[in-house]
């Protein structure tokens, strides 16, 4: 499951703490229904896919960090292009393999 919210956290960094407010984050749950978590140690950075109904799948995200074991936080894809193609004429494309 993929929602969209805001959420308020604590942003620490070096022994210090600063309250941040995140707005337009995906919470995505775990579907599966044994203890596994949802992610591990070092997953910041990876795409956040879905298989939709045609079982293609597709980028939605880019994986920051958890809420529990069984929520984690995704960054759109679609806002992280937005911002690289903020202020200037470039074509964003995606290399296919």
């Amino acid at each position: 499951m993929v929602r969209y919210s805001i959420k308020d956290g604590t942003l620490r960094r070096d022994n210090e703490e600063r309250n941040i407010t995140m707005h337009g984050l995906m919470e995505i749950s775990s579907a599966s229904f044994d203890n596994n978590p949802f992610s591990k140690h070092g997953d910041s950075g990876a795409g956040v896919f879905l298989v939709d109904d045609d079982n293609t799948l597709i980028c939605v995200g880019i994986f920051i960090g958890n809420l529990n074991d069984r929520i984690g936080i995704a960054l759109p894809i679609d806002n992280i292009l937005t911002a690289i193609n903020s202020g200037n004429d470039l074509q964003i494309k995606l290399k296919e393999f």
